[in-house]
């Protein structure tokens, strides 16, 4: 049996919960909604698709927009992996595995392979340049309809393309690129989860080409077609 007590959290528009600090490992999965994280003096703003680990004792606050998560808790005793380090992943090999576990999680079904699918996916992280990592991060979450070259965004930023991957790899689980479809992936996930709109409109708005690229890109992020991740989300 998984060591993880596993939970389907709502939270209203508005909500807030100022500092504070959990006694447990928690993995928040968001199904729907909008929120910020703030720990550290580091502002993290979530949606639909991002995965957070927050070690026990990590001091945070958060701000919630009508927010639906899933969330795992565990004595970090009680696990093999040393979740030590706060994190937040966007990529698609933590992203499909999460999205396959909220889907059985609600559906009543037995999730203990596919907590280990995840925990396998959320490899720890090693100290990094996290201010770099997530200035990056959210230059790439303002434009990524149309973001700029990588070579242009690491001499904006200041730093060489070649520290700029390795850091936003070790921050993020996966290249500036790749960032880009799970953030275009996440935000058709937003408008798919709180809007009645069309998925070729959607598709448009997000930086994709057409329906046909959104869906292809979607079901490799998330391991759902959009429709699926839509009749998910609003369950």
């Amino acid at each position: 049996m998984s060591a993880f007590r596993i939970r389907d959290q709502h939270y209203e528009a508005g909500e807030i919960y100022p500092r504070h600090a959990h006694d447990e490992l928690q993995i928040s999965i968001v199904l729907r909604g909008t929120m910020r994280e703030e720990s550290g003096g580091v502002a993290y703003d979530g949606c639909a698709g991002d995965i957070i680990i927050k070690p026990a004792g990590l001091m945070h606050s958060d701000t919630f927009s009508a927010t639906r998560i899933v969330c795992l808790d565990a004595d970090p005793a009680s696990i093999e992996v040393p979740f030590r380090a706060y994190a937040w992943y966007r990529a698609t090999a933590a992203t499909s595995p999460a999205v396959r576990l909220a889907k059985q999680f609600l559906a009543g079904e037995d999730v203990d392979d596919d907590v280990d699918d995840l925990l396998g996916a959320l490899s720890p992280r090693i100290g990094v340049d996290r201010a770099i990592a997530t200035r990056a991060a959210r230059t790439l979450d303002e434009t990524f309809a149309d973001p700029p070259p990588i070579p242009q965004l690491a001499r904006d930023l200041g730093v060489h393309r070649v520290y700029l991957a390795r850091v936003f790899r070790l921050q993020w689980g996966c290249s500036p690129r790749e960032y880009v479809q799970s953030v275009r992936a996440r935000a058709a996930a937003h408008r798919l989860a709180s809007t009645t709109r069309p998925l070729a409109e959607i598709a448009l708005e997000t930086g994709f080409s057409d329906q046909a690229h959104m869906s292809r890109i979607f079901l490799r992020c998330t391991g759902l077609t959009p429709a699926a991740f839509r009749r998910l989300a609003r369950q």
